[in-house]
């Protein structure tokens, strides 16, 4: 068993991005780190905990995305508390924006018809949306990152769909179903795998990732309402 599963960084801007499958989805724990670092963000990064349908912290198997897993008592205290605890310091003065960071296989490019760079889930339901994040953010990452980006598109979550976020039992959900607090908003992205396929290639889209949430932070509204691909 790993000494030490979960790898938190402290950052400055009041965004915690996580990476909850990092020994199961390719480089996504790379991702997210490199991300951090560029952009000076907090950071929760499962290293150690294999994604299983039950928790066995024995043999280092949780799955991290899912909140019944997390309130385990050994995976709680690994990865849902340093979590907990940004939140708790961050809140004291600012919102919080937490990006769960996660892999998609390249399907979605068949699916969808044409090169896909990332999914975006913030709830969408079929009845009923359970929100994550204002449609104003939400739209502010679609519109920054098509600008930044010249290779892929960015697709949103259909209702109560696979990307969508929308789960009672998913940790996208776990400020608005679990413990509910408004200044806390989150966003599930879903990169594909040939966003992420090798060590260059995750870095350069960490590099991406960051460059708009930076330019995210010089926003408090936004008014325009981009094109919506859904899959």
């Amino acid at each position: 068993m790993n000494n030490i599963r979960v790898n938190v960084i402290i950052g400055k801007r009041p965004i915690l991005l996580v990476a909850p499958h990092g020994p199961d989805d390719t480089n996504t724990a790379l991702i997210a780190e490199m991300a951090a670092a560029y952009a000076k963000t907090h950071a929760v990064v499962n290293h150690g905990f294999d994604r299983g349908e039950h928790v066995d912290v024995d043999k280092d198997i949780a799955d991290c995305n899912r909140v019944d897993h997390c309130l385990s008592e050994i995976v709680c205290d690994e990865f849902l508390k340093p979590i907990l605890k940004i939140k708790n310091n961050v809140t004291k003065n600012s919102n919080l924006l937490i990006v769960y960071i996660h892999g998609a296989g390249d399907i979605v490019h068949t699916e969808a018809n044409e090169r896909v760079d990332v999914i975006v889930g913030y709830g969408l339901g079929n009845n009923k949306d359970s929100l994550t994040c204002n449609a104003w953010k939400k739209n502010l990452f679609v519109d920054k990152w098509r600008g930044y980006s010249n290779e892929g598109e960015v697709y949103e979550g259909s209702g109560a769909g696979r990307y969508a976020g929308r789960s009672s039992n998913n940790m996208n959900q776990y400020f608005r179903k679990h413990e509910l607090n408004r200044q806390v908003q989150s966003l599930q992205l879903e990169f594909p795998f040939s966003m992420r396929n090798t060590k260059d290639r995750a870095m350069q889209t960490s590099t991406l990732l960051s460059i708009v949430l930076i330019d995210m932070m010089n926003y408090e509204s936004y008014d325009q309402e981009p094109k919506t691909k859904l899959i």
